[in-house]
């Protein structure tokens, strides 16, 4: 294998681990979820090749492989060894743990600066996994403090990273980021994968806030709505416009990623322990609890209302606690409502509201989450910040201006210069004092007297395509 024995060597090449790593993923699928014998005989044998492949290289060499981007091999070979048991496939996946990028990650050291993003967040994933598999806690502190420096620190509001694919900045600054092609929707999906590994740790609410939030305006939002083509950068800079490949000529890594991206809507909506049910997202869905016998149906239509319906269906009683997640959006005035009857408890922002009973047949339970408009500043730069109500980013509608067809399909980001981006001027205490909704508009607001020169309509970014956009604008007193 040629690109094999290149990388091997360090010659020029792209990235055959990425690429087979994509390979051993979909066969380890195969067999987990389809029961495919003949998919787990393949896998196996790619992974006897790997070895002896690998088995050819000192430690120095293999670390110096592994300065080319490789995806999770390190992840897949341990699903692998899940799988079958064989402590050799364990073995193997340690060969593939980068320790440039992971040592430093287990010493809260933040050494991001300069790397290629979504080579990065694939390799943090497959730590996850090894501390699930052995327990060692530096996997675990890599894996936590990696997601905390990059959520915290590297993220934007729509709750993607990178610019130009790579973390150019020292950490918390953001000002100099706001590209064209900022925001890689690969590097959104696989933070959500880690986001899901560490939930299952520590199930704070906080893990599910940051999974609504780059669900809702990281990959739904990315999906061309009218022919199902998808991003691959989401300009952070304003004035220009997203872009989306076509079924023929763009096959990118955005693409792979991308026809992953859209079945995560219904990955994380619940989760259980020993104790009861977790409710992290407000989905319309039906779960079947086959260990326990029980069915939830979630009737709703967030975000476009704030609400959601629980029905529990259950052929005996049942005892567990129901643990809905109360987002950290949340404002005052949410409520609880048990077959018809309000509870004098609630939760605050940013926990989960538990509530142990005894449930039987029918049991409903009605949520009420309010939202309200809010801004999330850029933490170098207090006047430059996005809009948001609730969870969702409001992009403000910039029109259509120089748009044609093939700039907007094909290419991997938007050409040409920004069109000028008003400026917004009002009270960032009272948000609600200029910025309006518009009656009979679902989810739609307009600036009113605050645009300097014109006004602006804002909507979800989930919502926009088309137009040209802002999600960051320039604030004036």
């Amino acid at each position: 294998m040629a690109q094999a024995d290149r990388v091997e060597t360090g010659r020029k090449v792209w990235a055959p681990w990425y690429t087979l790593h994509k390979v051993y993923a979909g066969l380890i699928d195969m067999y987990t979820l389809c029961g495919n014998e003949q998919a787990l005989k393949i896998a196996l044998g790619m992974a006897r090749w790997a070895r002896q492949r690998t088995d050819r290289l000192d430690e120095a060499q293999m670390q110096k492989m592994l300065g080319v981007e490789h995806g999770g091999i390190n992840d897949a070979l341990r699903n692998l060894y899940a799988v079958t048991g064989d402590p050799e496939l364990l073995a193997l996946a340690r060969r593939f743990d980068h320790k440039a990028v992971l040592d430093p990650l287990a010493a809260h050291e933040d050494r991001l600066k300069g790397l290629h993003v979504n080579t990065q967040i694939p390799k943090v994933i497959g730590a996850a996994r090894a501390y699930e598999l052995t327990g060692e806690s530096c996997f675990h502190d890599a894996a936590t403090y990696f997601w905390n420096q990059v959520t915290a620190a590297r993220c934007y509001a729509a709750g993607g990273t990178s610019n130009d694919e790579h973390w150019r900045t020292e950490p918390y600054r953001m000002a100099s980021e706001l590209g064209r092609e900022s925001h890689e929707t690969c590097c959104t999906y696989n933070m959500l994968r880690l986001t899901r590994h560490l939930f299952t740790w520590n199930p704070e609410a906080r893990y599910a806030d940051y999974y609504e939030r780059a669900l809702f305006n990281g990959i739904l939002a990315t999906q061309d709505p009218a022919n199902g083509m998808m991003m691959y950068y989401v300009p952070m800079a304003s004035g220009f416009y997203k872009t989306f490949m076509t079924p023929e000529d763009s096959f990118w890594c955005c693409t792979g990623t991308g026809m992953e991206n859209h079945a995560k809507y219904g990955d994380s909506i619940y989760f259980h322990d020993e104790s009861g049910l977790f409710v992290n997202l407000f989905i319309a869905s039906e779960l079947d609890w086959i260990e326990r016998g029980i069915r939830i149906r979630q009737e709703t239509s967030f975000p476009e209302e704030a609400n959601t319906k629980l029905i529990v269906r259950t052929g005996r009683p049942a005892e567990f606690a129901l643990k809905v997640r109360i987002p950290s959006w949340v404002a005052p005035g949410g409520k609880a409502v048990l077959n018809g009857k309000p509870l004098e408890a609630f939760s605050s922002p940013g926990s989960h509201l538990v509530l142990k009973r005894t449930w039987r047949d029918g049991d409903t339970l009605l949520i009420d989450l309010p939202m309200k408009l809010y801004l999330e500043r850029l933490p170098d730069d207090a006047d430059t910040a996005a809009i948001l109500y609730g969870p969702l980013v409001l992009a403000g509608d910039l029109g259509s201006e120089r748009l044609t067809a093939d700039k907007v399909l094909g290419p991997m980001g938007p050409s040409g210069e920004a069109v000028a981006v008003p400026r917004l001027a009002g009270d960032r205490r009272q948000l609600d004092s200029w910025i309006k909704q518009v009656p009979g508009k679902i989810l739609t607001f307009r600036t009113v007297g605050a645009g300097r020169p014109d006004d602006v309509t804002l909507v979800p970014f989930y919502k926009l395509f088309g137009c040209r956009y802002a999600i960051y604008w320039e604030l004036r007193n």
